[in-house]
């Protein structure tokens, strides 16, 4: 269980960043299977379907862990991911297995991904920085009632 901005969020599933990486995923999948240039170069396929596989699971993985700063970590690589499927993307173009023109909706998901993975890392980082300073003051608290029941 996570908090995000006020709302607790029980399964990854139910978090967009992860339902857009998902999108991304499924249309990189569709553009690199879609072209038989793309799916016969083996080494090109596994590499952009392996990038484009693992913003998810980078998502996922983080939020199981439990811990806002584990997750902001996973975020990172997530955001990462994404930039290697671009290029990927970039470079499948650039050798004529796909146009650019059938990569637009791939961009534009990555920049939504890039976008709302920011912005859940950031909340992240918020969120362990206010769990800090709550433990700090309890802990001050406890060390107050400490000195008065010896006084």
């Amino acid at each position: 269980m996570h908090r995000l901005t006020g709302v607790v969020i029980r399964r990854y599933q139910d978090l967009d960043t992860w339902k857009l990486t998902e999108a991304f995923k499924d249309e990189i999948h569709r553009i690199v299977l879609g072209s038989p240039e793309a799916r016969h170069d083996l080494r090109y396929r596994g590499q952009i379907l392996d990038a484009a596989n693992r913003p998810s699971s980078d998502v996922a993985e983080g939020f199981m862990r439990f811990s806002p700063g584990d997750f902001a970590r996973f975020l990172d690589y997530a955001v990462g991911s994404v930039a290697e499927t671009e290029r990927r993307l970039h470079d499948g173009i650039k050798v004529q297995y796909f146009p650019e023109s059938r990569c637009r909706e791939a961009f534009q998901l990555a920049r939504r991904c890039t976008a709302a993975i920011i912005s859940l890392k950031r909340s992240q980082v918020r969120y362990r920085a206010e769990c800090r300073e709550r433990d700090r003051e309890a802990r001050r608290q406890q060390t107050q009632r400490r000195r008065t029941r010896r006084t």
